[in-house]
């Protein structure tokens, strides 16, 4: 188990990752509400609960924050934004280091 300064840290970028999401969609329609725009803001939504919920990877919702994650990869994919590749890219090495680290 990794100590909870650690956990803090993949909380953050799970964050961050989330916000760039959510900023390079709305640039890529010219700030206009779109259906991955309102999925990505529902993602910076959880990600913000997410990062003030102390005891998410201790519990049973470990799994299924793991899914949601995943989730919200898949639709990183799906998106035809210019910049969304890269940052799927980085979203996918999270992906990776969380499942590893985290279950």
């Amino acid at each position: 188990m990794l100590p909870y300064i650690w956990q803090r840290v993949f909380r953050i970028v799970r964050l961050v990752l989330s916000l760039s999401c959510l900023a390079v969609e709305l640039v890529n329609s010219h700030f206009t509400i779109t259906e991955n725009g309102v999925l990505f803001a529902s993602f910076t939504v959880y990600a913000l609960i997410a990062l003030f919920w102390k005891g998410l990877e201790d519990t049973s919702y470990a799994l299924l924050a793991l899914a949601l994650d995943t989730l919200f990869f898949f639709l990183s994919l799906s998106s035809n934004a210019p910049l969304i590749s890269l940052l799927s890219a980085v979203f996918y090495a999270y992906l990776l280091l969380a499942a590893v680290v985290l279950h």
